[in-house]
């Protein structure tokens, strides 16, 4: 399983945000590594990029009808064999209209309702002909926020690998984090701040961003080729996946498969 403290972590972060019970570290390590064990069968071998995702969730169970926080709580790990999740380059669409989150609101915490909220977006984006959805900020529609479902990433010709801070609207994918932590191993500077969409788009335009990603649990490591909108149709790079990318993606997918060292400590042995 791969860096499963951090995920108990964040699914703690998110129960408290939603004014849910915490789930204890241990508990939710133990019901995981028990949802695995129940499915070794389903686990695929190092080849290929298939996966058994596992998918905790929690939910109100109490029976009452008013608005409140509930007494009573379901709480559910699922696992599923699954292919990648996008298994092409993605192009991004930047809606004119929709937002994903807004200050002090439940950006920051991984919820049934931020999903909820997206899909009329990325309903849009897909007439557009894009993949998913390049989420700005809500109040001024001037700073990149996530890529779907996932983190945004850009590396500039200088060697940065740059990524929007976590200002609270954000979720702080795990994913991410490990990114920024092997960024040095492949000579690039990790760095976390607010990223503004002009900058994006200029840097695309000029060169001075080479290549964009968007990553998660699910996606893994997906490379961004193109960005849109009603004003704009941006190319990043020459349209194809750009090599740091994809040596980004294949280091952390030999760590999770075994193929490489696991320096970091991520990966917990099942079975």
């Amino acid at each position: 399983m791969f860096r499963p403290e951090k995920n108990a972590a964040r699914f703690a972060h998110s129960a408290a945000r939603m004014q849910m019970p915490a789930l204890p570290t241990e508990d939710f390590i133990e019901s995981v590594t028990k949802v695995v064990q129940l499915n070794l069968d389903w686990v695929p071998q190092a080849e290929g990029e298939q996966s058994l995702y596992l998918r905790p969730f929690m939910f109100a169970s109490e029976i009452q009808i008013g608005v409140k926080a509930s007494d009573y709580y379901t709480y559910i790990c699922l696992g599923m064999p699954v292919m990648p999740f996008y298994p092409q380059p993605l192009t991004l669409w930047v809606s004119p209209t929709y937002s994903r989150s807004m200050a002090g609101g439940t950006g920051d915490a991984k919820c049934g309702g931020n999903y909820g909220a997206s899909m009329i977006a990325e309903a849009e984006a897909h007439r557009n002909g894009c993949t998913q959805v390049l989420w700005l900020d809500s109040a001024t529609r001037s700073w990149v926020e996530e890529g779907g479902t996932m983190n945004f990433l850009v590396i500039t010709e200088s060697g940065e690998l740059v990524t929007p801070d976590l200002n609270g609207r954000i979720l702080a994918g795990i994913t991410r984090d490990s990114l920024l932590k092997l960024a040095d191993s492949h000579g690039l500077r990790p760095v976390e701040r607010p990223l503004a969409f002009a900058e994006l788009c200029e840097g695309i335009t000029s060169g001075r961003i080479t290549e964009a990603l968007a990553c998660g649990t699910a996606a893994v490591v997906s490379p961004v080729v193109g960005i849109k909108s009603p004003e704009i149709d941006l190319t990043v790079g020459d349209g194809t996946p750009g090599a740091k990318t994809l040596e980004l993606r294949a280091h952390l997918t030999g760590i999770q498969f075994g193929t490489e060292p696991d320096s970091h400590d991520w990966m917990r042995r099942v079975g």
